[in-house]
């Protein structure tokens, strides 16, 4: 028998057993199965010793000619078919087999109506379709669907999923469309892939003279068979099944290690699975048989790259490049390791080129090029490349968020701001982090009025919290109106009194205003709440000896001090403090612990000692 590979399509539909259908769709549905029923086979495929092997479905093509899938057919010594009112077909035998596209062609005897074989090149995304196939129970039935979509399996060949269950049984149905023409096989492979064998490829069926009987055909398992597994791989690859898929191509690669197909669409369902050991070793024995294949180069970079493999992954993608591999996605692949690298001039010309490509969704890596030229200091440029990303994505917090970074680093406060509430408008609920972001932002500026009408815009939306008004009072501290500035630590206070750091500047304040006094008993609550702060005993001490009250200032310089042996400006205080009480040799005690602490404040000290 005459044997090959046969071009065609594969066509995959939805079946929707369970939705409620339209009365239409009811209508079509009676009518297919009332016009086609009669030309619709249940096989029944028996082995040595009239064991039931498997079953499924045929159907009529021509006077006497039945079309099923070769896989139904395979370990049969006998096949008995039915029709759909019960009444026993005698099937003869074999009369052509295409193992490639899992077809078969069987004599049979009976009464038949032959069903009218349609185009398939007629059908497309959506188009209703409707399969009449025998149920498990041996029962014509018909199930009704649609196209979903078509991808490719190999270059003759095209496929799509099956996203609704159909019984093994209904494998060999013939799939009709809504004019009540054949368009194709429906085949239901081991483990439930589903696929549709275009009408096509039944006129490529190779016919023998004479039907060879079951009994003389060499009996096999299909699916355990070089062409079974292989096809069975294919379409679960594409289908994105990869358990079943690696199942399948390991048979292939197992039986023939150099088939460069089944090499390479293992490696795809390894690293598709996250195995990327298993997919690096199949892409570099791919590469063993096919060293010029600068795809397979290109794929196993990727793989280093999830793996952040990156001198491996660079390697590889400048090797596809010299085997002279046309495809855009290396520049963007290369973008990223030398993102990853932090060779950031690199990734920007590498996302540049991917760019002149004119990509059908650039949006990534305009996002990509605007963050390496942030890191390269380049905000001019970032703000572009976000900008471009922002026309296809406009909300995207990410990318508005840089583009507001990139805008402050480029001294452009007033767009960074800008941005900056626009965020505010499409996530409202985050508007106090914005605002506190632009707080934050006239601050480092200097910009401090710009930055106190932030902060008054968070305290509006927050008008509970602490931080928010803390954060007022340091900036009217930074502006040195202090008087504002302790007026909202201590608003700060009433929210929260054990609020350590709002004490503390409070003290700073009246510091700055000569108000010492005052000073001392802010210092006194904060080192109540954090009692263990050399600052906090040491502010309390130089408050004291602003008002020349020396004695008073030793115990908080001391405790100080205690504290923190080391600390050199406690020791200096306290020394200084002891020489204007008259206590000397307590001073030359300190001295000679200074000099082993800071160096400066001790030749400071012993000047002081000398007069």
């Amino acid at each position: 028998m005459k044997k090959g590979i046969v071009g065609g399509i594969l066509l995959v539909f939805i079946l929707f057993p369970t939705a409620v259908p339209l009365q239409s769709q009811v209508d079509d549905a009676t009518r297919i199965m009332e016009q086609n029923k009669t030309g619709v086979v249940y096989l029944v495929s028996l082995g040595r010793n009239k064991e039931e092997v498997s079953r499924g479905t045929g159907f009529v093509v021509g006077e006497n000619l039945i079309i099923t899938n070769y896989h139904i057919i395979s370990q049969a010594h006998k096949v008995e078919g039915f029709t759909y009112d019960n009444k026993k077909v005698r099937v003869d035998g074999i009369l052509g087999v295409n193992k490639s596209a899992n077809l078969a062609l069987l004599l049979a005897r009976g009464r038949f109506q032959n069903l009218i074989i349609g185009n398939f090149d007629l059908v497309a995304p959506d188009t209703r379709l409707h399969a009449v196939g025998a149920n498990e129970a041996g029962e014509i039935s018909i199930v009704s669907g649609s196209v979903r979509s078509v991808f490719p399996v190999t270059p003759e060949m095209k496929a799509a999923d099956l996203t609704q269950s159909v019984p093994l049984t209904f494998s060999g149905a013939p799939v009709i469309d809504v004019s009540g023409q054949v368009v194709g096989c429906l085949t239901v492979l081991d483990r439930g892939l589903k696929f549709v064998l275009p009408v096509n490829l039944f006129r490529s069926l190779s016919r023998l003279n004479d039907p060879v009987d079951f009994k003389n055909w060499t009996q096999e398992n299909f699916f355990d068979t070089l062409e079974g597994s292989l096809i069975a791989g294919r379409i679960a690859a594409s289908i994105n099944d990869t358990g079943n898929a690696q199942r399948y191509l390991e048979k292939v690669v197992r039986a023939t290690p150099n088939n460069a197909e089944a090499q390479g669409l293992l490696a795809r369902v390894y690293s598709e699975q996250r195995d990327y050991s298993s997919a690096v070793n199949a892409y570099k024995k791919l590469i063993g048989l096919e060293p010029n294949r600068g795809e397979a180069h290109f794929e196993l970079g990727t793989i280093y790259l999830k793996t952040q493999s990156l001198d491996e992954a660079l390697a590889e993608f400048q090797k596809a490049q010299e085997l002279g591999l046309v495809k855009p996605e290396i520049f963007y692949q290369l973008g990223l390791v030398y993102e990853n690298k932090k060779d950031w001039q690199q990734a920007i010309d590498n996302y540049q080129r991917y760019l002149l490509t004119l990509p059908s969704e650039p949006t990534q890596a305009q996002f990509r090029l605007g963050v390496c030229a942030m890191e390269a200091g380049d905000y001019l440029k970032a703000i572009g490349a976000f900008q471009e990303a922002l026309k296809t994505q406009p909300q995207d917090y990410q990318t508005n968020y840089n583009l507001a970074m990139a805008f402050q680093k480029a001294k452009q406060y007033e767009q960074a701001e800008d941005v900056l509430k626009k965020l505010i408008q499409f996530y409202p609920e985050d508007a106090a982090s914005y605002y506190s972001t632009i707080l934050r932002m006239y601050d480092e500026a200097g910009m401090n009025e710009k930055a106190i009408e932030a902060a008054r815009k968070v305290i509006e939306l927050n008008p509970q919290s602490e931080v928010a008004i803390f954060n007022l009072g340091i900036l009217f501290q930074k502006l040195k109106r202090y008087d504002e500035a302790v007026a909202a630590f201590q608003q700060a206070i009433g929210l929260k009194p054990d609020f350590d750091f709002a004490w503390f500047n409070i003290g700073l304040c009246f510091y700055e205003q000569k108000r010492y006094r005052e000073a001392i008993g802010a210092f006194q609550k904060y080192v109540e709440i954090v009692p263990d702060s050399v600052e906090g005993w040491m502010q309390i001490g130089v408050n004291h000896m602003m008002l020349k009250d020396f004695a008073g200032a030793v115990e908080p310089l001391k405790k100080a001090v205690s504290l923190q042996p080391d600390n050199g400006v406690a020791l200096y205080n306290l020394a200084v403090t002891y020489l204007n009480l008259r206590a000397e040799s307590s001073a030359r005690e300190i001295y000679q612990t200074l000099v082993n602490v800071d160096a400066d404040l001790a030749v400071r000290l012993r000047r002081l000692l000398q007069r």
